[in-house]
């Protein structure tokens, strides 16, 4: 319900129609069971499909994701992979993810943009983007 402070405004109290979207977003992310355990008690997979969940209850137009699957085992970077994808697919959203995992990327990833030292050295298609003479490029500390 977090998330649904910017809509509602800090000193209103959520009323149906925000519990819904809770509901919905956590049904989405697949946390229900995690409802009543404290934050304390989650792994980072769970913790990022909570993120994940309290973003979109914000019913954003744009999700920014900064390195969302850092530290997440290969399992739990799968399914982030397949609730953000579903996410895409189903609120239309235009997503910006920061990441230096480049394995990471979405298929449906169109545009990527790279940066090195503050610099934006290439903007472009993803198939442009990875090959590796510039992925060597970008990681080379020369």
């Amino acid at each position: 319900m977090i998330g649904r402070i910017g809509k509602i405004g800090l000193f209103h109290r959520p009323d149906n129609k925000d519990f819904e979207i809770a509901e919905q977003m956590m049904e989405l992310t697949r946390i229900g069971h995690l409802r009543n355990r404290p934050v304390g008690q989650i792994s980072g997979g769970e913790s990022q499909k909570v993120n994940l969940a309290r973003a979109l209850t914000q019913e954003p137009e744009i999700l920014l994701l900064d390195e969302p699957f850092a530290n997440l085992d290969p399992q739990a970077v799968r399914e982030l992979s397949r609730l953000v994808l579903e996410a895409y697919e189903r609120f239309k959203l235009t997503i910006v993810m920061v990441t230096h995992q480049l394995e990471h990327l979405p298929e449906i990833c169109n545009r990527v943009v790279m940066m090195k030292d503050t610099r934006i050295v290439f903007n472009g298609a993803r198939n442009e983007a990875l090959t590796p003479q510039r992925i060597k490029r970008l990681f080379d500390n020369v």
